[in-house]
């Protein structure tokens, strides 16, 4: 590459030593980056499957209270159990039995809340934050 006349010399060492400051920089920077993503994106397929495994348990529960309506709570939970463990494996999800009768648990208390709220409290009112616009204190 020529450069015109008037260039001075330590204009090309310069530009030299720029560009191999920053291909170290690159070199540095590059693994610190590739950590950074690897564990981003682990932690959102853990949340991904989080929420898939939530869904499956609400499926379990609505299953297991259409098959035992009039009671049957171990019967309701073993049958439970057993959907979502089918489900969370057949997805791809690895969870422990703890895991899963939390999700169950979770999904029976949304349910409970919607259906059977407080004592003389609509449904409405028991799933909006207590505080927020129209709420004088």
């Amino acid at each position: 590459m020529q450069r015109p006349t008037e260039w001075p010399y330590w204009a090309e060492v310069a530009q030299d030593v720029l560009a191999v400051v920053l291909a170290l920089m690159a070199i540095m920077v590059l693994p610190i980056l590739s950590t950074r993503a690897t564990k981003y994106m682990t932690a959102k397929g853990k949340e991904h499957q989080r929420v898939m495994l939530h869904r499956i348990a609400e499926e379990a529960a609505a299953l297991a209270e259409a098959a035992y309506p009039g009671g049957g709570g171990p019967q309701k939970l073993a049958l439970a159990m057993r959907y979502t463990q089918e489900q969370a494996e057949k997805s791809g999800i690895h969870a422990g039995t703890d895991a899963i009768r939390a999700s169950i648990e979770k999904a029976v208390m949304d349910y409970n809340a919607m259906v059977k709220p407080w004592a003389g409290i609509p449904a409405s009112a028991v799933l909006r934050p207590p505080y927020g616009e129209g709420v004088s204190q």
